[in-house]
């Protein structure tokens, strides 16, 4: 089951860096975020330029979706209520009391680690279903998706099955955002070193932590980001920068363009546009302020005055 839909109501806050991003790029950004349970609100106003699909098997989390796609400039949105897996067809999905912690992969018995981490029984199992399954492989060649600029996994200890299932169309992926675990939730789960592993072998490189959890300093997930390091379209590359940039990986994304050959200045152009886009207004108006106040004192010839008179008031006694 696939749903579209295709509204637009504004680009809201993120302006300048829209506007930048519809110059400076081929457009639209492709993402695929699988697992989009609770509402694919995390690219704030960049979905007003991205093609989105979203995948959640779960018939409530789908009616979520739905209602979600109302709060967020989606242009390009696709619901797909299914799941992608490493194999194409039905899989048994176990539905847990807390159902962000539902998988494809069986729940484990907590050890006493992940009880002190989650004292409220979550992974416990209250439902099995039977939910169609495709491969990422396929999904992409149904589509006829020439590439991904963003993959975004959270599917509790499924996420290098997915990807295992998408074959070489893997070397066709920018940037990936998984959760990965470091300690074994689900029944024969991958683990942090066989993820970064793996990707490896398709060109991927690890770069940076998000958000996560841990207990006594010992790590139960994160969300890891990887990027390719093969890129041989410059179109797919600059993408991926402007992706880097809106999630706030400024320096990640200069080296990314300088190893390519584009100059510094389109860098710094995207990224002035992003911090002017996420400044407050009261920031802004203080700096117009300051700036205006400098700029009166030096015309009337008081502002080294100003200065030497400041030092001295504040010139610890």
């Amino acid at each position: 089951m696939s749903q579209e839909f295709n509204g637009f109501n504004g680009i809201g806050k993120n302006r300048k860096f829209l506007a930048a991003c519809r110059d400076l790029l081929e457009l639209p950004i492709v993402t695929v975020d699988v697992g989009a349970d609770g509402g694919v609100r995390e690219w704030g106003e960049l979905a007003a330029i991205c093609e989105i699909h979203a995948f959640e098997p779960r018939s409530d989390s789908v009616a979520e979706l739905q209602e979600s796609q109302l709060d967020i400039v989606q242009p390009r949105l696709k619901l797909h209520g299914t799941a992608l897996a490493r194999t194409t067809g039905r899989h048994r999905l176990y539905v847990t009391r807390t159902p962000q912690a539902s998988s494809l992969r069986k729940p484990i018995p907590a050890s006493f680690l992940v009880k002190r981490w989650r004292q409220d029984n979550g992974f416990e199992i209250a439902q099995e279903l039977e939910v169609d399954c495709i491969t990422l492989g396929q999904f992409a060649q149904e589509q006829k998706l020439s590439g991904v600029d963003l993959l975004k996994l959270d599917t509790q200890g499924t996420e290098l099955d997915i990807l295992r299932g998408g074959g070489e169309f893997l070397h066709k992926i920018s940037i990936i955002k998984s959760e990965v675990e470091f300690v074994q939730l689900y029944e024969g789960q991958p683990l942090f070193d066989e993820m970064v592993g793996t990707l490896a072998s398709y060109g991927f490189r690890f770069f940076a932590f998000e958000e996560g959890a841990e207990v006594f300093r010992k790590k139960i997930w994160s969300d890891c980001m990887f990027i390719q390091s093969r890129f041989t379209d410059k179109a797919r590359m600059m993408r991926a920068a402007a992706i880097l940039i809106h999630m706030g990986y400024f320096e990640e994304a200069l080296w990314l363009l300088i190893e390519h050959g584009v100059p510094v200045e389109i860098h710094q152009r995207l990224v002035d546009a992003r911090m002017d886009d996420i400044t407050p207004a009261f920031v802004k108006l203080w700096k117009g302020y300051k700036s205006t106040v400098r700029k009166s004192l030096k015309a009337i010839g008081l502002f080294d005055a100003a200065k030497t008179v400041y030092r001295r008031v504040s010139r610890p006694r």
